[in-house]
């Protein structure tokens, strides 16, 4: 399996890469009134309108505003397309042993894996919206 590994207020996250279209430079982002608080906005790319949503604030972590390695994460995601804000695209990871992949409280969605000695949640996307759908 291969992920993206992305990081998000200080702590390193991975997402399928199966999910990512591609990777963006934030661009403008257009307001939608009243909106989920999580929807930083609309973002127009290439033609394309997608709303892009804070992961920060999704995840309760600390938010601070984009800075030059800031990116839009545009996936693939329940037969649409959504970028998700974050601090900065690290790389790409292969986790070649399913048994690798570790469940328990240490990670977000509740599994993640014991990469290079660092834990890192594997984001899932239906648990993080259904999540935030909730409060």
């Amino acid at each position: 399996m291969r992920f993206l590994r992305f990081k998000v207020g200080g702590l390193f996250f991975l997402i399928d890469l199966q999910l990512v279209l591609e990777i963006s430079e934030p661009l403008e982002f257009y307001p939608v009134p009243d909106s989920n608080i999580c929807l930083l906005g609309l973002m127009n790319l290439r033609n394309n309108i997608i709303p892009v949503y804070d992961v920060r604030y999704m995840l309760n972590i600390q938010t601070v505003w984009k800075s030059e390695k800031s990116a839009v994460v545009v996936l693939s995601f329940q037969d649409g397309t959504i970028g998700l804000f974050v601090d900065e695209v690290k790389d790409i990871v292969s986790i070649y042993d399913e048994n690798e992949i570790l469940s328990g409280d240490d990670f977000v969605s509740g599994y993640g894996v014991d990469f290079e000695g660092d834990k890192l949640s594997i984001l899932d996307l239906e648990f993080i919206f259904s999540k935030n759908d909730k409060e």
